[in-house]
């Protein structure tokens, strides 16, 4: 389901299906369907609440980008309340689960 969405996004150019396919992945404990399906929510300006549930549940299953996009969003105060503490613990928590921004 997860290169089902990949598809879709990116070579069909539709976002709706892909985002379902990301979903059913998701609901499959899927931590990188979690987060694509958060990052297609931002980039089409989705409802916040998707897209922190979606960013915290990767987060629960120790998925390192989640940590990071979960401290991007509590440094920009974007879809949470700014919590610059919050914002460097989950930057550090990244950084040990491997996670290497590029």
């Amino acid at each position: 389901m997860l290169n089902c969405g990949r598809v879709f996004e990116h070579y069909k150019r539709d976002i709706v299906t892909a985002a379902l396919y990301y979903k059913m992945a998701a609901e499959k404990e899927c931590s990188e369907a979690m987060i694509k399906l958060a990052k297609l929510l931002q980039k089409c300006e989705g409802e916040k609440e998707d897209i922190i549930y979606y960013v915290k549940k990767a987060v629960e299953y120790g998925d390192p980008e989640g940590m990071f996009m979960l401290g991007q969003i509590y440094e920009e105060g974007k879809y949470l309340e700014k919590n610059i503490d919050e914002s460097k613990k989950f930057f550090q928590m990244a950084e040990e689960n491997g996670f290497v921004n590029d």
